[in-house]
């Protein structure tokens, strides 16, 4: 046989995925599939939000504000992660540093 009749190209087969197994496997694989979606946009977010600030004069991509910005950039990931109904480690220490007054509220009643 020559090289000329020889010419198929043999492609790898398709990575096939295992099958969910278990309830838990298939919660932590919708978990992982939010937290993926949530990266994206927050990044498309906060690439918006800074750009426009730049924008409008205000430097906040210098070096000098970078940890106000990925406080402001991480804030917004766990607020989607909260909404979302997943865990996020800025939830603990927002919970230790703001005190919701709800006694306008109850007054109000």
């Amino acid at each position: 046989m020559t090289a000329k009749a020889n010419n198929v190209v043999v492609f790898p087969k398709a990575r096939r995925h295992h099958q969910l197994q278990s309830m838990d496997e298939i919660f932590e694989h919708i978990a992982e599939n939010r937290r993926e979606h949530i990266s994206y946009l927050i990044d498309e977010i906060s690439e918006f939000v800074i750009q426009r600030a730049e924008m409008e004069g205000f430097r906040v991509a210098d070096p000098e504000h970078s940890k106000s910005t990925l406080l402001f950039i991480e804030s917004m990931r766990a607020m989607l992660h909260s909404a979302a109904r997943l865990n996020h480690p800025l939830h603990k220490i927002t919970d230790d540093i703001i005190v919701v007054d709800d006694s306008e509220e109850k007054e109000e009643d």
